[in-house]
């Protein structure tokens, strides 16, 4: 029956491949939108990451240390660092601008550290994590190679260490520089900070600053994303819900053309059950099909597409999940046809009964004996 089934998809192709083309692209969009929110995700997870740090204090009234601006001292730097159980303390001072290299600029953010502090960049592919006078340390998506120079602001560093995918807010690269040439970005001869990064505890923290942790800061750095996340989430609903429709109308168009096939098999004694099982083997493998192929398209988009893109294994799992339901749903709108239909001989006669017998006129010439 599988085989018989299969094969009957096969010659029905030609009346369905236009719904199937349909839910496949429906499909991809679907995924290129749920990967750019999950690279959005795994963006700031790594951003957290490389900075190396337990954890991050900023001001008591912001919302994460990201989102804080420059609202710390060095005064409170030195409160934390006195407390008993911080092992570390480290200032890092956060400044969205352009770094222009080779001629060409990209968005980035700025991370002022001190020389082998804390809440910079510390994984680095090529070089080191310690930045001197004029040094910086750059995320590969900048473009620029160890011992280049990049300009930020006007003023020009050496590129003495690259960090792999070191970016934030959808590609802005990350880069580290010294803190009082990052505070020269802002207001030269400052002093202020936009967070602590630590190792250790801090019970008695003063009540001017508040401790945040790994997960509160990935929801600071999603915060200035969170609006197109939840775009892309809704319009990946709407797609998939399309691509749904158009594999039911599939589902519906093979049971249809299948109604004359199904009256003959039930004369010849079938029930309805293996018949039913057949259509739902069908439109199990135009679900299956149309998903992978949706796979394969986003999948491709999402990386030609200049945007970051990320294939989480829990979408493809979920994509592949989503074809039973769908599948049933395609059985039930094509089941009309198969449970609907009046049982029907091979060939449709127009014949007498037996016991009528039939009167045949015949033209005679000449007359009758």
């Amino acid at each position: 029956m599988l085989m018989t089934a299969l094969r009957d998809v096969r010659w029905r192709l030609p009346q369905i491949v236009a719904f199937v083309a349909a839910a496949s692209m429906l499909i991809g969009g679907a995924v290129m939108l749920t990967g750019w929110t999950a690279a959005l995700r795994n963006e700031a997870a790594r951003a957290v990451h490389v900075q190396g740090a337990q954890a991050w204090i900023g001001p008591a009234d912001a919302a994460g240390p990201f989102s804080a601006g420059a609202g710390l001292t060095t005064a409170q730097l030195a409160r934390v660092r006195a407390l008993p159980d911080v092992v570390r303390a480290d200032p890092v001072l956060a400044v969205r601008t352009t770094v222009s290299s080779e001629g060409s600029a990209v968005d980035a953010l700025v991370l002022g550290i001190e020389s082998e502090g804390l809440g910079g960049l510390a994984t680095v592919t090529s070089g080191t994590n310690v930045v001197g006078a004029n040094e910086a340390v750059v995320a590969s998506a900048v473009g620029a190679a160890l011992g280049e120079s990049i300009e930020v602001s006007g003023k020009i560093f050496r590129v003495v260490g690259v960090a792999p995918d070191a970016t934030v807010f959808g590609g802005s690269s990350m880069i580290a520089l010294p803190i009082e040439q990052a505070r020269s970005l802002l207001t030269p001869g400052s002093d202020v900070l936009s967070m602590i990064v630590i190792r250790g505890e801090v019970p008695g923290l003063d009540v001017s600053m508040a401790v945040f942790d790994a997960s509160a800061t990935r929801a600071d750095l999603l915060r200035p994303v969170d609006g197109r996340m939840q775009a892309n989430r809704t319009l990946g609903l709407l797609l998939s819900i399309g691509a749904a429709l158009m594999l039911v109308a599939a589902g519906r168009r093979v049971a249809r053309d299948r109604s004359g096939d199904v009256a003959v098999s039930r004369q010849f004694g079938m029930s309805r059950w293996p018949l039913m099982l057949s259509l739902a083997v069908q439109c199990i493998v135009l679900a299956l099909g149309a998903v992978a192929s949706g796979l394969v398209l986003g999948a491709a988009a999402g990386v030609i597409a200049s945007i970051p893109f990320r294939l989480d294994p829990r979408t493809m799992a979920l994509a592949l999940a989503a074809c039973l339901p769908v599948a049933v749903l395609a059985v039930a709108a094509g089941a009309r046809a198969f449970l609907g239909k009046p049982v029907a001989l091979p060939f449709e006669l127009d014949r007498q009964p037996l016991d009528e017998p039939r009167v045949v006129t015949a033209a005679m010439s000449g007359g009758a004996s």
